[in-house]
């Protein structure tokens, strides 16, 4: 019944509100499938049979209407809602289990949107190049261009630089930092601007307790310095009233001297 008609290997629908159901006496959608599957059976399957070099799709949909709408697909799962596997094979270039690009002329545009949480069992990889992810094969994240973070937290606590307070720590003499900087120009037990650049880079973690090691040496000499100020003032006051009564005693005498005279 309807407009619908057959081709050799073609099944021809002319009307926009013919539909086909299979499994069903009243499909909803254009093609509109369902019924019941084994554990290994798929509801729908697309296979493309094709040793050629070409991007062949197995799959295509496209969805555009007005500006900003428009699905193109639309999937749901108990567990996966979309599951990628990209097969390289001996393909020496870069494979992508998903892949996902968008343009926008006016507003942002978002390859992949995630509503939930994002896990990557491996290395994740922000404004790369093939070389630095080459040089960078030992971190998790590579990152190339700025970060903007609320806050950030170190998880490195050991080791921290507490020791330096304990009574046993030997703190480098003052006059000897000063050596160290006029010949090295930079504080012992930092880094130098060269051997930051030889290494390429350095650990926030590690920098930042070493910073936290020069603060608290750096509290240690002002506390000598408060120390030998204090023992100066203490002097100063001890030799302040000496004086005093040095000025005293030579305030009697000359008295006395004059007393004296004038007899």
């Amino acid at each position: 019944k309807g407009t619908g008609y057959f081709l050799p290997n073609q099944l021809i629908l002319k009307s926009d509100s013919e539909r086909i159901g299979m499994g069903t006496l009243s499909p909803g959608s254009k093609l509109d499938v369902q019924g019941r599957s084994t554990s290994n059976e798929n509801l729908i399957n697309a296979e493309v049979n094709y040793s050629g070099s070409s991007d062949v799709l197995a799959i295509t949909g496209r969805s555009v209407t007005a500006d900003g709408y428009g699905v193109g697909g639309h999937f749901t799962g108990g567990f996966r809602g979309v599951y990628g596997n990209a097969l390289g094979g001996s393909y020496t270039g870069v494979v992508y289990g998903v892949y996902g690009s968008a343009s926008s002329s006016a507003g942002r545009a978002y390859g992949v949107y995630a509503a939930g949480d994002m896990k990557c069992t491996s290395q994740l990889f922000v404004g790369t190049s093939s070389t630095q992810e080459d040089a960078g094969s030992n971190f998790e994240i590579l990152v190339d261009g700025e970060g903007l973070f609320e806050e950030v937290k170190i998880k490195n606590s050991l080791n921290w630089p507490d020791y330096v307070f304990d009574e046993s720590y030997q703190l480098l003499p003052i006059d000897a930092m000063g050596t160290f900087i006029r010949n090295n120009g930079h504080l012992p037990g930092i880094p130098s601007a060269e051997a930051i650049a030889a290494d390429g880079g350095y650990f926030i973690g590690d920098l930042q307790k070493k910073q936290l090691e020069k603060i608290e040496e750096l509290s240690l000499y002002i506390i000598q310095l408060h120390e030998a100020n204090q023992e100066l003032k203490q002097e100063k006051d001890t030799l302040r009233d000496e004086v005093d009564e040095l000025k005293t005693q030579l305030q009697k005498l000359t008295a006395l001297v004059l007393q004296l005279t004038q007899e």
